[in-house]
């Protein structure tokens, strides 16, 4: 793989044609996947700066941020690459790493953000066709086997967990069970598909300059809008917050298509992500950590509102 331009790329994003005079690798968080991530802090001569994340994409992931290159709610980017058919170096603008709260204003801003992706892309199918589906492949094998049924099966064999937690197994089960079917008839029916990210979580919105920045695109999907809500917009209150947005955008859902979205978000949030909640309780059952995994508990059964 060619190295990326460095220089080229500061910049690119810093908006100066001056040389360099300086720059720096700084440490970074490599999150969940353990992507090999680099920052770097680049000065020029004539005293501007900018701070850079250089990230390697497959092609998907460097066409999707193409897509996505003129919206507010994604780091500005350079891509030198958008034919070849292997992992390819990227920079982005870098967004730091404090997540986006979960109070109502954060919420606005999430709903900004991922609103403005949505209605952007809504639709419009032909233009995304070299995104990939969510079909029955992608929801049983990596959804529900993958992420879900390994966590979930060591769980079991968990004398604690199961002392305290054994009154969600067989809901939470019967939801999994079933999650690729419904998935599947809703986006049959719904007809809400979009550029969606597909695996969002608080690590993949970030706050930065007041206002809700989306990373990590490389889950990304032809889907229904609703795949995107799950663990941000978890709440009917929260939910509405995003369907408000949309709306001033001109995206006008029935009623019903939003309550059957909504609640087969929560499910497939519920399912994907509970794995770390289970891993983290294991390690410390108490606390947040109780609280959330009880969350994504209900999230993943379909209980609540």
């Amino acid at each position: 793989m060619p190295e990326l331009d460095l220089i080229a790329a500061a910049r690119h994003l810093g908006g100066s044609t001056a040389d360099v005079t300086s720059a720096a690798a700084l440490p970074i968080d490599p999150g969940v996947s353990r992507v090999d991530v680099r920052r770097w802090h680049v000065t020029f001569e004539d005293g501007r700066e900018v701070r850079l994340v250089i990230k390697p994409c497959g092609l998907t992931e460097r066409r999707t941020l193409h897509a996505l290159r003129d919206l507010h709610a994604v780091p500005r980017t350079f891509i030198p690459d958008l034919t070849t058919d292997d992992t390819q170096d990227v920079a982005l603008l870098d967004a730091g790493e404090t997540p986006l709260g979960w109070d109502l204003d954060a919420k606005r801003r999430a709903a900004l953000a991922f609103s403005e992706v949505h209605a952007r892309h809504f639709g419009r199918g032909d233009d995304l066709a070299w995104l990939p589906p969510v079909d029955a492949v992608y929801l049983e094998d990596f959804i529900v086997r993958t992420c879900w049924a390994g966590a979930w099966t060591r769980a079991l064999d968990h004398a604690e967990f199961m002392r305290r937690h054994a009154g969600w197994v067989d809901a939470v089960e019967a939801s999994a069970s079933h999650l690729t079917r419904d998935v599947l008839k809703f986006e049959g029916w719904s007809e809400t598909r979009t550029l969606a990210h597909t695996d969002v979580y608080h690590g993949h919105v970030l706050e930065r300059d007041g206002r809700a920045l989306i990373i990590d695109w490389g889950q990304a999907r032809y889907a229904s809008l609703f795949l995107d809500l799950g663990d941000t917009f978890d709440s009917p209150e929260a939910a509405g917050v995003y369907r408000s947005a949309l709306a001033a955008r001109g995206i006008d859902l029935s009623d019903e298509v939003f309550e059957a979205g909504r609640r087969v978000a929560r499910r497939f949030a519920g399912v994907r992500y509970v794995w770390w909640w289970l891993e983290a309780w294991q390690r410390d059952p108490q606390g947040w950590v109780d609280e959330g995994l009880e969350r994504m508990l209900r999230m993943a059964a379909g209980v609540g509102p």
